[in-house]
């Protein structure tokens, strides 16, 4: 005869106390609704292991603990299955079907920089922009930045695989001997640049958590040059950098470096073909002290 306990919703109705242990129950004019607690699996395994042991089903439900028919349940689900983990749910029904999905990754495709809410204007299979950015990111389409790039013409990208293909067959000791150069400008206020700082919610204003920003920040461009042997002399731009100018720095800083670095060995000389370094006087400057300049075709990225 099973121990009885007193519902107390019902004091009236006598419940088995494995029943109220599991969940809790109530009577209506159908008969009882009731409503069990979960079990994890480490308490299924449990019981599974204790009724291997030989423990009794009482036993083992005073042990886990839990209901005597929740016991019995674990042990009968096991019996049948001989699986006893959680199973899969089907969870919500899918809205969309795959071909209605490989739709939208064709109007996706077909332009790039389509937001969501304009991808959903074309697709017109749902009212919720939700259900458009999950099903992009389940193909593999993420909402990125675009990189910035130079544009290239035909006859851009056909000078620089021509180069490309030259280049190829340089060795090792080739590109040591390159003497890389560039400009760079440097903004001296550091008021392009992201500043991170820790605070709390209410310190957003707080001096100590501020960015100060000024309306016309101070830059500065600055010339220099490398190789493999080391850095080279650097140079202050002032103004804009025209001809006169260019061979100003090529004499000061380039024929210098060239001489520490590589003393009376050859060397060649790369710049990325800014007017000032095609200009005429630039190159008879450059053909007089016997300058090797490597051929640069335009819009090359900076090495």
């Amino acid at each position: 005869m099973p121990l009885l306990v007193k519902n107390k919703l019902s004091p009236n109705l006598d419940l088995p106390r494995s029943f109220t242990e599991t969940g809790s129950a109530f009577v209506e004019n159908i008969g009882i609704i009731a409503k069990f607690s979960y079990l994890p699996e480490n308490k299924r395994y449990k019981i599974i292991q204790l009724k291997e042991e030989g423990y009794s089903m009482r036993q083992i439900a005073a042990k886990v603990p839990c209901g005597l028919s929740t016991v019995v349940r674990t042990l009968k689900r096991f019996s049948e299955t001989n699986f006893i983990a959680d199973r899969g749910r089907s969870g919500q029904p899918r809205k969309t079907s795959l071909r209605e999905d490989s739709l939208l990754r064709r109007i996706s495709l077909s332009n790039r920089k389509l937001n969501s809410f304009k991808i959903l204007k074309q697709w017109t299979l749902t009212s919720n922009v939700s259900v458009v950015r999950g099903r992009l990111l389940e193909i593999g389409l993420r909402d990125c930045k675009a990189r910035p790039k130079p544009l290239l013409t035909i006859s851009t990208q056909g000078r620089r695989l021509t180069w490309a293909r030259e280049q190829s067959l340089w060795t090792i000791k080739d590109w040591e001997k390159v003497i890389f150069s560039d400009e760079s400008q440097f903004c001296i206020s550091d008021n392009q640049s992201s500043a991170y700082v820790r605070r709390c919610t209410h310190e957003e204003f707080s001096t100590q958590c501020l960015k100060p920003t000024v309306k016309y920040p101070t830059k500065v461009m600055v010339w220099g040059c490398m190789s493999s042997h080391g850095v080279g002399r650097l140079h202050i731009v002032s103004g804009t950098v025209k001809a006169l100018n260019y061979i100003e720095i090529l004499e000061n800083k380039l024929l210098p470096t060239a001489r520490d670095l590589f003393g009376n060995q050859s060397w060649i000389f790369q710049d990325d073909n800014a007017p000032c370094q095609r200009a005429k006087v630039v190159q008879k400057w450059l053909k007089d002290h016997t300058v090797n300049r490597m051929n640069w075709p335009g819009q090359s990225p900076p090495f």
